[in-house]
């Protein structure tokens, strides 16, 4: 589905409290990902491309620096203002780390088809499983 360099991983984080179990949960959801031009932007364009969806219509894209503090507050809490965050980095991600490393809340990994990540397959996880 993305054709990036073989050390780059797709990572869809979602808390363990969301609805979101698949990819195609993901439509009419809001989801952050990197500004234009960015991996993870370009990731959301070919998903949204291969499966027909339209942005900001099937998928709500909220285009963000890729900040893991202000992506953990945008998820986090009982009303967060995205339903997923879309990273493309290596593993383990030190951005991902930083989202979940409140143990409070668990969180899950949305596999991604063809992608080094289907290894969670939307288990939940935890920081000390990305050390």
């Amino acid at each position: 589905m993305l054709d990036v360099v073989d050390s780059l991983y797709v990572y869809i984080v979602v808390s363990s409290k969301s609805d979101i179990f698949d990819i195609q949960d993901l439509k009419q959801k809001t989801v952050a990902c990197g500004l234009s031009g960015t991996a993870s932007n370009e990731f959301v364009h070919l998903l949204m491309k291969s499966l027909s969806w339209r942005k900001n219509t099937d998928l709500i894209v909220n285009e963000q620096v890729p900040d893991a503090t202000l992506l953990h507050k945008l998820l986090s809490g009982d009303n967060p203002q995205v339903d997923a965050a879309i990273i493309v980095d290596t593993y383990p991600s030190q951005i991902v780390r930083e989202i979940i490393k409140d143990e409070s809340n668990n969180w899950r990994i949305i596999s991604v088809p063809n992608s080094p990540s289907n290894k969670w397959n939307n288990n939940v996880i935890s920081y000390n499983m990305l050390n």
